[in-house]
């Protein structure tokens, strides 16, 4: 399959895979995808350094901390980042295809040639992500990954990154199992709460309620709500969304935190774009599901 063929979901998939996880003072550390090679890319020597291998997986066992790989796929060691992303997808493409049988040809320096055997998942279809098995596939594996991820952060409230990111993920699947898996962890957190028109940070007066936190959860909550429309939720739903109402700013915006009540600003350094949109996702979000709150509407 050409490069430019590759869906726009592997393209996402593959980006998310070699976020740098260090500031640009440093090498990124990337994994590489399906590989299981954890590397650090020196662009300027054209070097990609092992870092590591997670256990289990194709690489595990293969390749050691520190060696150098000059090709992989064939195609020879990336000149700069956007190759290495375009090369990395087009080799982890074709050996995942019928024909090449999940066989991904590695070279290190020094001669060293290795074979990861990755699973092979078949090709895109012409339609993907529509129709396509190969993309049911990495949903599927997506999803059972976000599973392992909610449990094994349970113990704190929602079990789950601030942004509820794993919920919405598993209720974006369509499919009635991870779904439930979602609905559940909603429940369990935020079932409890009920609604007595007193927001968020009006029970708390330290400060401290986050809008990044707040607008999330609203947002899963009433995505939940239109799947479901369970009535345990809507309390929460409720107490949210009036803490969003109650948290703008005098110019309806947002930051950090809510509305510093002794300024009557968004505190620390004030209005912030991207919170302010996911806030207001929240509440037109809330208004859909009906929680109508005193000042929603203005």
């Amino acid at each position: 399959m050409k490069s430019h063929h590759i869906p726009a979901l592997l393209v996402i998939l593959i980006s998310m895979l070699t976020t740098p996880a260090f500031s640009k003072k440093k090498s990124p550390h990337i994994l590489m995808g399906p590989t299981g090679i954890l590397a650090v890319r020196d662009v300027q020597k054209g070097l990609i350094v092992v870092d590591g291998t997670e256990p289990g997986s194709p690489a595990d066992g293969l390749l050691n901390k520190g060696d150098v790989i000059i090709d992989f796929g064939g195609r020879g060691a990336p000149r700069n980042v956007r190759e290495f992303d375009e090369q990395l997808s087009a080799a982890i493409l074709e050996a995942e295809s019928a024909e090449a049988g999940g066989k991904l040809p590695i070279t290190t320096k020094g001669g060293k040639k290795l074979t990861l055997n990755l699973q092979a998942t078949g090709s895109f279809s012409p339609t993907a992500p529509y129709h396509c098995a190969k993309t049911d596939r990495i949903i599927a594996a997506a999803a059972e990954g976000l599973i392992k991820e909610v449990e094994r952060k349970k113990g704190g409230r929602a079990g789950t990154s601030h942004t509820q990111s794993e919920l919405l993920g598993l209720m974006a699947t369509g499919e009635k199992k991870y779904q439930e898996v979602a609905y559940r962890i909603i429940r369990e957190d935020f079932g409890d709460i009920t609604y007595d028109g007193i927001s968020l940070q009006a029970r708390d007066r330290t400060k401290t309620v986050g809008a990044w936190s707040t607008a999330y959860a609203t947002i899963a909550m009433a995505e939940c709500y239109l799947l479901t429309k369970d009535p345990s939720i809507l309390p929460a739903l409720k107490t949210y969304t009036l803490s969003l109402v109650e948290g703008q700013d005098p110019a309806g915006l947002y930051g950090h935190k809510m509305i510093d009540p002794e300024t009557n600003r968004a505190p620390g350094y004030g209005q912030m774009n991207n919170v302010s949109l996911a806030c207001y996702m929240g509440l037109i979000l809330a208004k859909k599901c009906g929680a109508d709150v005193p000042g929603l509407d203005a």
